[in-house]
């Protein structure tokens, strides 16, 4: 195959994939975020099978491993997080107000006699701004909750992903070695060799994002916790 014609091959083989991507957007994350889940656990499976699981049995195993650790993350979360956002909102009008008489007490007096000057009634905005501070709370999670539900489609989500990630990675070498056979033989230790690089570079990054974010996490808990800071 001459340049030309690989080159066209592969433009219109982009057009293609873009044009089938567009069409199919509004069902494709429950099956992107499967296919995510099962590159993700492959290595564990593979060491399930390594220590002489079957490959079903250890995707069975690593899945439902994964589905009720979700679960229990969800329910331990989820009521804390409604509880401390219900609060913090309750709680909004008066650390205004402190933070008011904080300013009052540092502020330098030309600052104050500036604000006195222009006319504005901070007290006044204050208080209106905390007042309407526990509706515009409400609000905004009744939108982030209901766009969620709408962009997300959590059923289906929930439902049709775990699908997807079982039988992929049930079948997982057994579809790249089907890869694996289409790549153009000249060209097939160089695509195998990028694509290993790529794949360690993926995992180093995600290891290493996933680390960062535990300690940081861990930490933060620490340092909020031990003064009792709510």
């Amino acid at each position: 195959m001459t340049l030309q014609k690989q080159i066209t091959f592969w433009v219109v083989s982009f057009l293609v994939l873009i044009l089938v991507l567009w069409l199919l957007s509004p069902i494709l994350l429950p099956f992107i975020a499967g296919l995510v889940l099962a590159y993700f656990l492959d290595p564990v499976a593979d060491a399930l099978e390594r220590m002489g699981l079957p490959r079903v049995v250890a995707t069975l195993v690593i899945l439902g491993l994964s589905i009720l650790l979700l679960v229990l993350v969800v329910l331990l979360i989820v009521p804390i997080l409604g509880d401390q956002i219900v609060k913090f909102a309750g709680d909004l009008p008066a650390l205004m107000q402190a933070l008011l008489a904080r300013f009052n007490e540092a502020a330098p007096q030309w600052i104050k006699d500036a604000i006195a000057k222009s006319g504005t009634d901070i007290q006044g905005s204050i208080s209106d701004i905390a007042g309407k501070a526990a509706g515009w709370t409400a609000t905004l999670l009744a939108s982030v909750w209901s766009g969620g539900l709408a962009l997300v489609n959590i059923v289906s989500l929930m439902v049709v992903t775990p699908i997807v990630a079982f039988y992929l990675l049930a079948d997982w070498d057994k579809m790249v070695a089907k890869v694996d056979g289409w790549l153009p033989r000249d060209h097939a230790d160089a695509i195998r060799t990028i694509a290993a690089d790529i794949d360690s570079a993926m995992a180093g990054f995600i290891r290493g994002q996933g680390t960062v974010c535990l300690l940081l996490g861990v930490l933060y808990a620490l340092a909020v916790s031990i003064p009792g800071m709510r």
